[in-house]
């Protein structure tokens, strides 16, 4: 996770500069921007607002037909030890956001780099994870190519993720 997390974050640092950006260059490039942070904090907090409730309308149709599969995804993250976890709620939205939403969706697109976002979720072998990461990807691409800020992207991952994490452990500890 860590070496995925680390190339994530700084391939496109590293494509950027072969591109001759400078560093500055490159962070204005990947919206990588924190002013007005107490409104950025806001948006991030209403894109996962957003996100949730759009994966709870999903989880009712999965469910109805038949490929609500996130015991998968519950029993991945029971595994984990807790640094792993506190990775997944840190620094996999940095590294993920800036090369998906930062990066990538620049130069492919958002619905192909939302595709890629959804098959690097696929490794969890579940149904329902991949149409959320493919989902959300969507709506966080779009938002940040309407906004060309990418730090509120972050911040919706990381709570979605947390939330997720948060929900398997407390549903473990009440077992």
């Amino acid at each position: 996770m860590i070496p995925l997390s680390l190339l994530l974050f700084f391939a496109p640092f590293v494509l950027l500069a072969l591109e001759n950006k400078t560093l500055k260059q490159s962070i204005a490039f990947l919206g990588l921007e924190f002013r007005k942070p107490l409104t950025q904090l806001g948006s991030g907090v209403f894109l996962f607002g957003f996100c949730l409730v759009l994966l709870v309308l999903e989880g009712a149709v999965l469910s109805a037909l038949g490929f609500l599969d996130t015991n998968k995804i519950a029993e991945f993250i029971s595994s984990q030890p807790a640094w792993a976890l506190a990775l997944a709620i840190i620094a996999a939205p940095i590294a993920e956001e800036t090369f998906f939403r930062g990066y990538l969706q620049k130069k492919v697109g958002v619905a192909l780099a939302s595709v890629l976002f959804a098959a690097l979720h696929f490794g969890y072998g579940s149904v329902a994870e991949v149409v959320a990461a493919f989902s959300v990807s969507m709506v966080l691409g779009w938002w940040v190519r309407k906004n060309k800020l990418l730090p509120p992207a972050i911040i919706a991952h990381a709570a979605y993720n947390a939330l997720s994490v948060a929900i398997v452990l407390g549903g473990l500890a009440g077992a």
